[in-house]
Parts: structure tokens; C-alpha cells; sequence
């Protein structure tokens, strides 16, 4: 089920800016910012679980490229590294997703 559904011409925010494509956003796990590994697992399975209705709906075309988007916290280190395992990127590749790592503010404690 759809987390997020947002259309072509919609505002975004209140910024002024319309979006370019039309999309959704769909939540493949619930691990936190700080479980990148578990979010690895739980999109490994997702991935297995959905793949027929995935390259259904892709089948369709698509504007824009459809992706999976890691969320991690940021830090202030001087090297970040995230590895992705290669039954991921295999899963991925073959349904032609692409992969996204997006980087949020760390909450103070």
C-alpha cells in the first residue's frame, strides 16, 4: 500500500514548485535510519515477494526512474560507506531500479 502518491503539476511544499513526474512512495521496511543492514534484508525480500507485480507495474512505463531510496542519518565523519550486497543489486538490476541513499539529519538526543 502506498505510503505516499503525489502527480505531475503538483505543488510540492510551499515552495512554488510543481513536480516534474507522477509517483508514490511505498514503505519496504520499517528499520530505523541506523539499521541499514536490516533495511538491505527487508528490500532483498520485498524485492523476491513483489517481483511479478513490480515488473507489471513497470511494464507500463514510467516517467522519471523508478528507485529504491535507503534512508540513513547523516553524519558529520569524514567517510560514509554503504555497501550493497550483490543479491540486491542483482534483484534491482534485473527489474531496472535504481538505488538512492538519502541522507536525513540526526535526531539530538
Amino acid at each position: 500500500m502506498p505510503c505516499a502518491v503525489f502527480r505531475k503539476g503538483e505543488l510540492i511544499g510551499s515552495k512554488n514548485l510543481k513536480r516534474s513526474v507522477s509517483g508514490l512512495n511505498i514503505e519496504i521496511s520499517s528499520a530505523s535510519f541506523d539499521s541499514f543492514d536490516k533495511q538491505i534484508k527487508d528490500a532483498v525480500k520485498f524485492l523476491k515477494e513483489n517481483k511479478r507485480e513490480i515488473k507489471l507495474i513497470l511494464a507500463e512505463g514510467l516517467d522519471g526512474t523508478p528507485e529504491l531510496d535507503f534512508a540513513v542519518n547523516k553524519s558529520d565523519a569524514f567517510t560514509l560507506s554503504y555497501c550493497f550486497p550483490a543479491n540486491l543489486v542483482a534483484l534491482v538490476g534485473s527489474m531496472g531500479l535504481g538505488i538512492r541513499i538519502s541522507q536525513y539529519p540526526m535526531k539530538e538526543k
